[in-house]
């Protein structure tokens, strides 16, 4: 294996590890000491790689460094959906993606003029030096940069939660009512479910007290743990079919860009065309899938967007030899949707686990996407079975579209999250509208918990 080869391999390797064990991390430690730990962490192996000795060096610590930048994005996107509320948790996803965007697209410029490679890692790392610094703050970290709420409920951090809200409260000069913040033990006890004290899910925070039978309740009360999620047979099934959807969406969208230099014509027309038209008209294509998310909803979007790249994909196949333009226009089409689908899916996913295990499963999710990301040049390059002909360059796109077009039609079994709060519990969590197939397996749930009780 070249050097290359070796860099590449690490790379891709470090970006699989990062997704899925930062994204535990942040479910068992919290999203802000995980966020602290990790930008120490890649602050010291960016800058560290500028200064690498050689070439064995340089491979560990880029392997290292994607392990703590896929973690980043994960671990911030989750932090920043969680804080922000129901009407603007997609605003807020599509905006993360927007970021990212323009990311890739000052790096292509900053590596363009810059072409010692030692200098291009030292900027790289100013903006993570930065970010070091301010995280080395503990004012800002520990006020301005509060922990997920929705993290501490779900942990049963209840005095802590309280503490925020009063804080907030008296730091942006608003009213809220009392009762809001405080309520009858009796009232609360119209809710009992399986606890002599309600239901710890809605328990209103003023009720908490240091000693109280409740606050000793909370000690011992069972608190949901990522191995729980994979007993639940919706949330299994939700979880198959999510993945197949980041695999089609993120094969879709690197499979196009590497399949463009086998259509007919000039090759760096059809690849500059996939690359660089996409990078200029990115942005305007999520701003315009942030807009209609709002309106049609989640699943509408997911699905609606892998049948149309797949259909796109199917034209660009089956058109004749002649029609190259018409090839390029379907092609660039099938992408754009393709780059609108996995922006949806970020936000998607977040919304269809519980908060204690939210972080993994997209970390999980993201995991399967990079796998399709890998499987997309392999699919360009094998499927053609090594030949250049016109017949073999258009196999690639009739695969992309077939797994497309299929997972698209398997998405319509997911549940629609608009307007509905993130699930704090796997209760609340199966029980978020879904489909046929799901439905089916709700009812057995609850006719298996309905025996259990009686």
């Amino acid at each position: 294996m070249n050097g290359n080869k070796l860099a590449s391999s690490l790379f891709i390797l470090g970006m699989l590890i990062g997704a899925v064990s930062i994204g535990y991390i942040g479910d068992s430690i919290g999203r802000r000491k995980t966020f602290t730990l990790n930008v120490f962490t890649l602050a010291i192996v960016t800058t560290a790689s500028a200064f690498s000795p050689d070439w064995i060096t340089f491979c560990s610590l880029r392997f290292f460094s994607e392990i703590g930048a896929s973690g980043h994005f994960l671990i911030t996107f989750v932090w920043g959906v969680e804080a922000a509320g129901n009407k603007y948790r997609v605003t807020c996803g599509f905006i993360y993606q927007i970021v990212y965007a323009a990311g890739s697209a000052c790096l292509g410029v900053v590596a363009y003029f810059v072409r010692d490679w030692r200098v291009l890692q030292l900027l790289i790392s100013i903006p993570i030096d930065t970010l070091l610094l301010e995280a080395s703050n503990v004012y800002v970290l520990y006020r301005i940069l509060p922990e997920s709420i929705r993290w501490l409920i779900t942990k049963k951090h209840y005095p802590q939660v309280k503490q925020f809200l009063l804080r907030e409260i008296g730091r942006n000069e608003i009213h809220v009512p009392d009762y809001v913040l405080a309520s009858r033990r009796g009232e609360t006890r119209r809710n009992l479910e399986n606890s002599p004290f309600g239901n710890i899910s809605t328990i209103e925070l003023s009720s908490v007290r240091a000693g109280s039978d409740y606050s000793r309740y909370l000690e011992k009360a069972k608190v949901e743990s990522l191995a729980d999620i994979f007993r639940s047979n919706i949330l299994m099934v939700r979880l198959m079919i999510i993945s197949m959807a980041w695999i089609a969406g993120v094969m879709g969208y690197y499979g196009i860009t590497y399949s463009a230099g086998n259509l007919v014509g000039n090759f760096y027309i059809n690849y500059g065309l996939s690359m660089q038209v996409l990078k200029l008209v990115e942005i305007p294509a999520y701003l315009l899938g942030m807009i209609v998310v709002e309106k049609i909803g989640r699943r509408p979007m997911l699905t609606c967007g892998l049948l149309v790249s797949g259909l796109c994909c199917l034209i660009a196949g089956l058109l004749p030899v002649e029609w190259a333009s018409a090839k390029r226009v379907f092609s660039l089409i099938a992408k754009l949707f393709a780059a609108c689908v996995t922006a949806t899916l970020y936000s998607y996913t977040s919304e269809l686990f519980p908060t204690f295990g939210r972080s993994a499963m997209v970390g999980l999710c993201s995991t399967c996407g990079r796998i399709g990301g890998i499987l997309a040049p392999i699919i360009s390059d094998w499927v053609t079975f090594g030949k250049k002909t016109d017949v073999h360059a258009s196999i690639p796109f009739l695969v992309f579209a077939t797994i497309n077009i299929l997972v698209g039609l398997l998405c319509f079994l997911l549940p629609e999250t608009k307007m509905i709060s993130f699930p704090a519990t796997i209760k609340e969590a199966n029980e978020m509208k879904p489909a046929f197939l799901a439905n089916v397996l709700q009812a057995k749930y609850r006719k298996v918990e309905h025996q259990e009780r009686h």
